[in-house]
């Protein structure tokens, strides 16, 4: 059950970074606050507000991409080993 639950979340963040690549693709002006609006919105599983997204941007080859790192915490419960804390993450680049 809770492998299901970490993939389910995992496919969340990868639907929420897509949509936040698709605004950056369509406007590249876009802005942090708009781009975390769009996350939060496509997120059904929890608050925006227990989403970490960070953005940057990294220059490769002569060539600049803008960043974008999502990230949710999440913890579990193993029989006989005892709770567990990992973060399911994103990222996604796109060329300026």
């Amino acid at each position: 059950m809770h492998f299901g639950r970490t993939l389910l979340v995992q496919h969340e963040l990868t639907n929420a970074a897509e949509k936040a690549v698709r605004q950056m693709l369509i406007d590249k002006s876009t802005s942090e606050a708009e781009l975390i609006q769009i996350i939060g919105d496509a997120v059904q599983f929890a608050d925006s507000d227990t989403i970490n997204t960070q953005f940057g941007e990294v220059t490769e080859n002569a060539r600049t991409f803008r960043v974008i790192a999502i990230s949710y915490p999440m913890s579990i419960d193993v029989p006989g080993v005892g709770a567990l804390s990992f973060d399911v993450s994103v990222n996604r680049r796109v060329t300026l």
